[in-house]
């Protein structure tokens, strides 16, 4: 598992790249992720939702990868959490 988190002044996108054949579901803490911070998935629309201490729990498929890009408030406000 290869697990990224690539940032710019405007954005971030949390990226994880499975190398197994067998399905996981990774726990991933990463830094700015804190407070319940809404992500997108870049390719499908999915959203997940990261708990309050910054922990998102992750489906991979077998060989599968997840770009999710993480909401700021620029996003659609109905969409978009607090900073």
């Amino acid at each position: 598992m290869l697990v990224h988190l690539s940032s710019l002044e405007g954005g971030a996108v949390l990226v994880l790249h499975h190398f197994s054949e067998r399905s996981v579901t990774a726990s991933v803490e990463a830094p700015g992720l804190r407070g319940g911070r809404l992500l997108t998935d870049v390719f499908t629309g999915d959203t997940l939702k990261s708990a309050a201490a910054g922990l998102v729990d992750v489906a991979l498929d077998p060989y599968g990868f997840r770009w999710l890009r993480v909401n700021t408030p620029l996003d659609d406000p109905d969409r978009a959490t607090a900073v």
